[in-house]
């Protein structure tokens, strides 16, 4: 072979460098793309006094999900016997939006107290499907830490228990009549 060909094969070695790691720079900006239009789904227990909490879904992702189709399950503590299932839809769901559920029913009363439901049930459980504004569809399999373990930490930690929002705007209705 003679130096111009052996130029050839260099440029030719060159070139297949250049495009795979071409290629692999294009895949690493479309796994970022869509880390940053993904949705997250979070369940959490919402405590709004001292006796009443609701079932919380939170989108802390940073994208929208669509065409969510989950089971809100609150999982019994006995190992499945008498899990809470509820299907939800919805067709769009905004990072930060929540959505807020009520708890089971208790046979006496209207709905179980916050000890009541940590003692029934070990945690909130979301299963489904969604998909991100690129098409992508999401399997969603979450679940929240350990119903009674989160409600003593945040007794034994003195947290403040958020005040009711039919009083907030109480008070701020009548905060601006005095003015």
């Amino acid at each position: 072979m003679g130096g111009l060909e052996w130029l050839t094969l260099a440029l030719v070695i060159v070139n297949g460098i250049f495009a795979w790691l071409m290629l692999r720079s294009v895949q690493e900006m479309r796994k970022s793309r869509e880390l940053q239009v993904r949705p997250k789904l979070a369940p959490d227990l919402h405590v709004v006094g001292p006796a009443l909490a609701f079932l919380r879904l939170s989108n802390v992702g940073q994208g929208p999900a669509l065409d969510v189709k989950v089971r809100v399950v609150l999982v019994a503590r006995d190992g499945g016997e008498g899990d809470d299932d509820r299907l939800w839809r919805c067709s769009l769901f905004v990072p930060g939006e929540n959505h807020e559920f009520l708890p089971p029913d208790a046979e006496s009363k209207v709905y179980l107290t916050v000890d009541e439901l940590v003692q029934r049930y070990r945690c909130l459980a979301l299963r489904g499907t969604m998909r991100d504004s690129l098409g992508n569809s999401i399997r969603v399999d979450e679940e929240s830490g350990d119903l009674e373990e989160t409600w003593g930490a945040m007794k034994a930690s003195h947290q403040r228990v958020e005040q009711d929002q039919m009083k907030k705007i109480a008070d701020a209705v009548e905060m601006i009549s005095k003015k």
